[in-house]
């Protein structure tokens, strides 16, 4: 049987189980998932023969499933069940009787070979089956006829992943600079805390500046000049008047100045009219020959 999925439940079978004397046939499964709901996939026989053989990454039982080669009879060995599980899992829901068995009542138990699974989840292995557990059996007429269990992991080398570390550690002494070592010539660095800077001790108080400020030092004179007498030197003093602050005042008028500009004046200047531009000429009057402005000037004397 090859498929996509497969899926049993509510009592289904799969089956190729024998009543009589006839041999059981063998059951070969190929499918990207089986599942088994209440359901059973079994070869089951009293003749003889029946195997299983189960390839897929996923095998899924539940509420009570099986999967059985059980025999039954004189001399009538359990047939075997071959599940590859292609790097996949097999799931059972704890406590819901779900088992794979290959078991003999009368002779020796088959075989149940699980390869190449990379998890098994709530069924594992055990002498005696159980109506409580998920259970995988291969029980035989005696202990000593029981048959054999191999569950293998996938052919994969763990060691392939592993890194060989270097034998040659690291001198973590090595890795720091000697300048960092107190009292050696290259210790020449400081660190000073000064403070919180311009941050207040708490959102309440206001910000002030906590530096200090420092007076100028003078240095020390030379050796050779430490007996000269140092001599004052004459501050010059200026002389220059300083301009009275002229005061601003604010505008409240604007003229026009030579060029067309317009200029803000705190007070307008008063203009004079303007006079004509052309002189009256002066027009004297004779009469008789004489001047009249001369005349009115003679009278006015006498």
């Amino acid at each position: 049987m090859r498929t996509g999925k497969l899926v049993a439940r509510d009592g289904a079978q799969v089956t190729v189980s024998s009543a009589n004397s006839g041999k059981a046939g063998n059951l070969i499964v190929d499918a990207n998932s089986i599942l088994l709901d209440n359901a059973k996939i079994n070869a089951d026989t009293t003749g003889g023969g029946g195997n299983i053989f189960l390839n897929s990454p996923l095998l899924l039982l539940r509420h009570g499933s099986s999967i059985t080669t059980n025999a039954s009879g004189s001399n009538i060995s359990g047939g075997n069940i071959t599940i590859d599980a292609k790097n996949g899992f097999i799931v059972a829901v704890p406590n819901e009787n779900s088992d794979i068995r290959a078991d003999s009542t009368n002779f020796r138990g088959g075989n149940v070979t699980i390869k190449n699974i990379a998890g098994i989840f709530g069924i594992q292995s055990r002498k005696e089956p159980s109506p409580n557990t998920n259970d995988i059996t291969a029980k035989g007429a005696t202990p000593d006829l029981s048959g054999n269990i191999e569950i293998t992991q996938p052919d994969v080398d763990p060691s392939n992943g592993l890194v060989e570390l270097p034998v040659n550690l690291v001198d973590a002494s090595r890795q720091i600079s000697n300048a960092c070592t107190p009292g050696t010539r290259q210790f020449q660095n400081t660190f000073v805390a000064t403070g919180r800077g311009g941050l207040p001790m708490s959102p309440t108080e206001p910000l002030q500046d906590s530096s200090t400020v420092s007076a100028w030092v003078r240095l020390k004179p030379n050796a050779e000049k430490a007996n000269t007498t140092p001599v004052p030197q004459p501050t010059a003093v200026s002389t220059t008047p300083i301009a009275a602050t002229i005061p601003i005042v604010e505008a409240s008028g604007w003229v026009i100045d030579r060029k067309g500009n317009i200029e803000l004046v705190a007070q307008v200047p008063q203009l004079n009219p303007h006079s004509p531009w052309q002189t009256p000429a002066s027009c004297p009057v004779s009469q008789g020959g004489v001047e009249y402005g001369k005349i009115s000037a003679a009278k006015a004397s006498n």
